[in-house]
Formats: structure tokens, C-alpha cells, sequence
């Protein structure tokens, strides 16, 4: 019995290990999936765009209708924003350019609708301002 429950856990291991490595929803910000990104160039973005894989070779894009964002300095948190739609909202917007280089921007809980209303979850994003 142990030998077919561990059989089982290796494979749904795998095939969430496949999953990630094969998403079927992205997100971005500025056609950036994460990683390092000019102070000037993240500031100048206006939101968090998502998108769907159609096929092996062709993406289209869907609709982000809310995320978390949060900065952090020197590993101190200094804020979280929960936005609603894809763009930057004002308040948002104004605590954003307060941005220093070396900082971190985590984009967390990032929801988007497909096609037909079915809504879905989006891959965490990550930057650090240079």
C-alpha cells in the first residue's frame, strides 16, 4: 500500500514540476515575466498584463482583474497595495514613485479572466530596480 501512495506522490510531483515549467497563464509587467528592470523603465509601465497560451507558438492576451503589490527596501516591507484591475491605481501610482534603485517589487495573488469568464491565477512576479 505504501509503495503505490509514494508511486502516486511522485507523480502528481512531476506533473506540477511539468506545469510550472509549461505555464498556460503568464503575467508580466512591460513584457517583463521578473528579474532586473530599470527604475525609469517599471515607473513608466501602466499596469499588469496577463496572458494565455493558444497553442505551442501563439499567446493571446487576457484581462488582469486584481493584484497585491509590495515593496521592500533592504528587507523592510514598506508597503502593500491591493489593486483592483489591471492598471495602477492613483494611490498606487503615487507610493510607486517613491521607488529607489536596489528596490524589490513583489506582484502576488494576480487574478485574470480568460476566455468565457473563467477566472485564473497568474504566476507571481518579481523586480529589482537597478
Amino acid at each position: 500500500m505504501s509503495r503505490i501512495f509514494l508511486s502516486a506522490v511522485l507523480l502528481f510531483s512531476t506533473l506540477v514540476s511539468i506545469g510550472q515549467m509549461n505555464p498556460q497563464y503568464i503575467a508580466f509587467v512591460g513584457g517583463t515575466y521578473s528579474g532586473p528592470v530599470n527604475r525609469e523603465a517599471f515607473l513608466a509601465q501602466q499596469g499588469v498584463g496577463g496572458s494565455m497560451k493558444v497553442n505551442d507558438h501563439h499567446w493571446t492576451f487576457i484581462t488582469v482583474t486584481s493584484f497585491q503589490l509590495t515593496v521592500l527596501r533592504d528587507s523592510v516591507q514598506l508597503c502593500t497595495y491591493k489593486n483592483t484591475g489591471n492598471l495602477f491605481e492613483p494611490l498606487l501610482r503615487t507610493k510607486l514613485n517613491e521607488l529607489r534603485i536596489g528596490d524589490r517589487i513583489l506582484i502576488f495573488d494576480i487574478w485574470a479572466v480568460a476566455n468565457s469568464n473563467h477566472t485564473v491565477f497568474l504566476q507571481p512576479l518579481e523586480y529589482m530596480l537597478k
